[in-house]
């Protein structure tokens, strides 16, 4: 059985929204809670649980809304955090979680010159 780990956006739980409308969509992280994210994807090889792990840690990006922009600062962020992570799995999570939790945290936070 598969447990979402990210959060379900509100259009996706509020009837009232239409999805013209763009609502936050961040859920920040802890640095501790990052590396716990990406120990589970190790230790669960479920596609739907890892994807749902990706979603999640681009939903704790500051200022991350529904529906995603197209370009824009988040939007770098966003790719640069899904690389990361999606590397680490294909390459069979041969980075220390730990590292690579303090990597996504400060690409979460850092600033970006165009």
């Amino acid at each position: 059985m598969y447990k979402q780990v990210h959060f379900a956006c509100q259009h996706e739980t509020k009837n009232t929204l239409t999805c013209l409308e763009t609502v936050s969509d961040f859920h920040p992280l802890s640095l501790r809670e990052i590396e716990h994210l990406l120990r589970h994807a190790r230790q669960n090889g479920n596609w739907q649980v890892r994807n749902s792990i990706q979603i999640r840690l681009c939903q704790a990006i500051p200022g991350y809304e529904c529906p995603r922009p197209i370009e824009g600062v988040i939007v770098l962020r966003e790719v640069q955090i899904s690389r990361l992570y999606v590397n680490y799995v294909e390459q069979g999570f041969k980075i220390p979680a730990r590292q690579l939790a303090r990597k996504i945290h400060a690409t979460m936070h850092v600033a970006v010159d165009y």
